[in-house]
């Protein structure tokens, strides 16, 4: 497209210089003034685009001046135009525009294109680092939201249930432990599981010394009555 756009430059430019030349000539070419006709020549040549311009006779091959052309015309955009008195055919106009213009522009596009992508790249670069510094930070926040919240579970529902279990037991061996508590059961895992046994184990010890202590009370009872009927003996 870049370089569509440049090539209908040149070749505007061309025509405008070409058709004006092509429309002064026909008096010049009449009054056979050549040098009026080097000077257009030489004018126009001053143009940095133009490489060369020339004048032919109707046959399209001869120079009514003498002109030098470009051998090689692969960087050559070469116009003619019709030189007409009326309707007779005087000559041609010959223009050579360089096309390094086009080409000098192709590479600015090129080397500008090249820029952009380049910004872009770096910028999506740049996007995707802070990405996944956002990504890491995240992930490291909702990890040590999980740990936490994990580790307050853990010792909710393992670490307290087992200190309490522990205390039972440790005041049932000290002797001073209170056979009326009852640990909280809540669910049917292995620590609730835990629980029961020691409230049936506690309930056992109860009833077990509710048991010996009426056995006890009986005794004394006997052993008072006995020694009532000793003394009334006596």
């Amino acid at each position: 497209q870049v370089k569509t756009q440049l090539t209908d430059s040149l070749i505007s430019k061309s025509d405008s210089i070409g058709r004006f030349i092509a429309k002064v000539s026909p008096d010049l070419i009449i009054s056979f003034d050549f040098t009026a006709l080097k000077a257009f020549q030489l004018e126009a040549a001053k143009d940095p685009d133009v490489q060369y311009v020339g004048f032919l006779k109707p046959d399209n091959k001869s120079a009514l001046i003498e002109y030098q052309a470009v051998a090689d015309k692969s960087k050559i955009i070469e116009r003619r135009y019709e030189i007409k008195n009326k309707q007779d055919l005087l000559g041609f106009v010959v223009l050579g525009m360089s096309t390094q213009k086009i080409e000098d522009g192709i590479k600015t596009s090129t080397a500008r294109i090249s820029s952009a992508i380049n910004q872009v790249q770096n910028s999506a670069h740049n996007s995707l680092n802070r990405l996944f510094t956002i990504m890491g930070i995240t992930t490291c926040a909702v990890m040590a939201i999980i740990t936490g919240l994990l580790f307050f579970l853990f010792r909710y529902n393992v670490i307290r249930p087992l200190r309490e279990s522990s205390e039972l037991i440790r005041g049932l061996a000290a002797g001073n432990g209170d056979l009326t508590v009852k640990l909280p059961v809540h669910g049917n895992d292995e620590i609730n599981q835990l629980r029961i046994a020691m409230n049936a184990f506690v309930e056992s010890l109860r009833n077990m010394i509710q048991i010996i202590v009426s056995e006890v009370i009986v005794m004394r009872t006997e052993s008072q009555n006995m020694n009532d009927f000793s003394v009334r003996l006596s």
